[in-house]
């Protein structure tokens, strides 16, 4: 295994989101090719590549750090993640020439799909889904809130001021 790949799995398997990322960066463009050797179209393919890549994730502390392993552990999961989705495997065309690569753009969108069925990066992105009425009803809340409070400290005061007398 290159050195890169390796020290990438090894802090994917901190579990760290980041890491998982550049596994993915690192690894979607053999997988793909390896889905694609199935004979299916580009949107079944990126389906099933999802499919595999959230299964990973669900069990990344045991991503191994050794090449054939690993590479057997993607093929295995590339193997369930048809027979879940078509019902069965169908037969492997022979590779000729190059693997087929996954465009950047849709590599992208593969990833969001991933990240949204595992949870990744949800905390991060909260922030930023927050719009502008979020912030108005809490800034009301809060308004509110001091309103009560006025009013409970008038009550009190009233109350003081007629047991004084």
């Amino acid at each position: 295994m290159n050195g890169l790949l390796k020290k990438t799995v090894e802090l994917a398997k901190t579990g760290s989101g980041d890491g998982y990322e550049d596994f993915y960066i690192l690894t979607v463009d053999n997988t793909y090719g390896k889905i694609r050797l199935y004979g299916l179209p580009d949107e079944e393919s990126e389906a099933v590549l999802a499919d595999v890549y959230t299964a990973l994730y669900r069990h990344v502390h045991d991503l191994p750090l050794e090449e054939e392993m690993l590479d057997a552990m993607m093929e295995a999961e590339v193997q369930k993640a048809l027979e879940k989705r078509l019902g069965e495997v169908p037969e492997k065309a022979p590779m000729i020439g190059d693997p087929v690569k996954l465009a950047e753009e849709r590599a992208a969108g593969v990833w969001i799909r991933v990240e949204n069925r595992t949870g990744l990066y949800s905390d991060r992105h909260a922030a930023e889904k927050m719009s502008w009425y979020n912030y108005a009803a809490m800034g009301i809340r809060v308004l509110l809130a001091l309103l009560s409070l006025l009013l409970i400290a008038a009550v009190f005061y009233m109350l003081w001021r007629y047991m004084v007398r």
